[in-house]
């Protein structure tokens, strides 16, 4: 009789392991899953100094003065930036739209502490003379973060809209 007790003790206690080792193998450890959303305490956007982006084409070479935005994942965890819906900068008779996203991917992954730079910029010599616009501050608008709304711009719009330059990871 003893023996068969043993052996009952040692099935119970095999029983109360099994539930704890399957709940233990269900859980996915923290950031190995893939990139959340990033969201607005996820993200420090700082706007960067100003500077010179140069463009050539078989029959053209475009010099743009250009501008940077910075966003920067805070977080202990990966995540994406989706495509901005509205990039634009604040002028004294009102907002100009960045007039072409079509660089922005749909989605960007942001390692922690990785920063994604976004440079825009407004093109250089005119083929006719426009006096030039100031630009104050650039907004640009995520999905899942929001509007982030950057002054202290100091940008002359020569030739119509700013232009969307580049857009990758910093």
């Amino acid at each position: 009789m003893r023996r068969s007790g043993r052996q009952r003790s040692v099935v119970s206690a095999i029983l109360l392991l099994v539930p704890f080792a399957a709940t233990a193998c269900g859980t996915t450890a923290p950031g190995a899953a893939g990139p959340v959303a990033c969201t607005a305490p996820m993200i420090h956007a700082t706007l960067g100094p100003p500077g010179a982006y140069r463009s050539a084409s078989a029959t053209s070479y475009y010099l743009y003065q250009t501008q940077s935005a910075e966003f920067t994942n805070t977080s202990a965890r990966s995540c994406y930036l989706a495509h901005p819906t509205l990039i634009d900068v604040s002028v004294p008779a009102g907002r100009e739209k960045i007039a072409d996203l079509s660089l922005v991917p749909a989605r960007v992954n942001v390692p922690p502490a990785a920063s994604i730079a976004l440079r825009f910029g407004s093109l250089v010599g005119c083929s006719t003379f426009q006096a030039p616009i100031w630009a104050s501050a650039v907004t640009v608008t995520f999905p899942h973060v929001g509007s982030l709304r950057l002054g202290g711009l100091h940008m002359d719009l020569l030739c119509g809209a700013p232009q969307l330059l580049s857009y990758a990871l910093h």
